[in-house]
């Protein structure tokens, strides 16, 4: 199926999708961000922190897809600067690492001010704007990280750097600055909250969130005309989260039409059943005191299996009762 990583970071590039999940985050669900008035940035964040030696050191951190995103509001620009994080498996640390994310983020902001103002010591600024790059009626630009789970587990990982640190004594943790986790995951999404999203990310969602219960899923898939017309980016996400196969068919439109992994689920379900039905066979013919050869012949005979594949069902260990 490919590579878990690379297959969401293509979804989750994509403007509509993007712009998706954060008109959740933010607008519950409301479309105010729109697609075309996102740009493109630079993943790559970079400070220059000074070492033990006072040598500057370089620091690079590269996100999974950043954004920034320009709209008119009161005849001002507003500009925010969105990133997404596209999480396999539970991060533990994550707040700590979309801190620092978000941190070389604003220092960027500042360092390309101080980058654009390097003759303001000529025109007359005082020391303090000088030395920091920042002038008093400069602003930065908000930066909003978005976590985005594409597990079917509840995620059980910290939510906030609070909730990371050992020490929980109210007079010092008021002291300390905390950090939240913007989070997306599907287990925590009920069905009227990812009804909220309006592109593909509600049908990935959804597929993910049911990806362990099939009869379940088997019944999304049925009752949910939106999964007959799937762009290959968010088929190929919910084929790798779920562990389904569609064999590519396509609709009219070259679309993925995922009713067609129904199949593969069915006949997934039935497997699973006739290997129940094999070994309650065994185990039922074994307290009658059949011989294994017997038993061997009449596997054979039931479920059309060669002796080779019914051998493999006898050379199970049988259950012993404890004295």
């Amino acid at each position: 199926m490919g590579d878990k990583d690379a297959i969401t970071k293509e979804f989750m590039s994509r403007p509509d999708v993007f712009a998706d999940a954060f008109n959740f985050l933010i607008y519950d669900g409301e479309q105010v961000i729109k697609p075309e008035n996102l740009r493109e940035m630079d993943t790559a964040a970079r400070v220059l922190p000074y070492g033990m030696d006072g040598i500057p050191e370089t620091n690079q951190k590269t996100r999974d897809v950043f954004k920034s995103w320009v709209c008119m509001r009161d005849d001002q620009y507003a500009y925010l600067m969105l990133g997404i994080e596209n999480q396999s498996d539970i991060h533990y640390a994550m707040p700590v690492r979309n801190m620092l994310y978000d941190a070389m983020q604003y220092s960027q902001q500042i360092g390309q001010r101080r980058k654009a103002r390097k003759k303001s010591r000529e025109q007359g600024d005082d020391s303090g704007e000088y030395l920091s790059g920042f002038h008093k009626d400069d602003k930065l630009t908000p930066v909003i990280t978005l976590v985005v789970y594409f597990g079917s587990d509840e995620w059980d990982a910290p939510l906030s750097l609070h909730e990371m640190m050992s020490v929980q004594d109210e007079r010092v943790m008021r002291l300390v600055a905390d950090y939240r986790l913007n989070l997306i995951a599907p287990a925590h999404l009920t069905e009227d909250e990812a009804h909220k999203l309006c592109s593909e990310l509600r049908e990935v969602m959804l597929a993910v969130k049911y990806a362990g219960d099939r009869q379940r899923l088997r019944t999304l898939l049925h009752t949910d005309d939106r999964f007959a017309d799937m762009e290959k980016s968010a088929a190929d996400v919910v084929m790798a989260f779920t562990g389904m196969e569609t064999k590519n068919k396509t609709n009219e439109k070259g679309r993925i039409d995922m009713r067609f992994a129904v199949d593969e689920i069915r006949e997934e379900a039935r497997e699973e059943t006739r290997v129940e039905d094999i070994q309650d066979m065994v185990r039922a013919m074994r307290m009658l005191h059949y011989s294994e050869q017997q038993i061997l012949e009449l596997v054979m005979a039931a479920f059309h299996l060669t002796a080779a594949e019914a051998e493999a069902y006898l050379d199970e260990p049988e259950e012993t009762e404890e004295n």
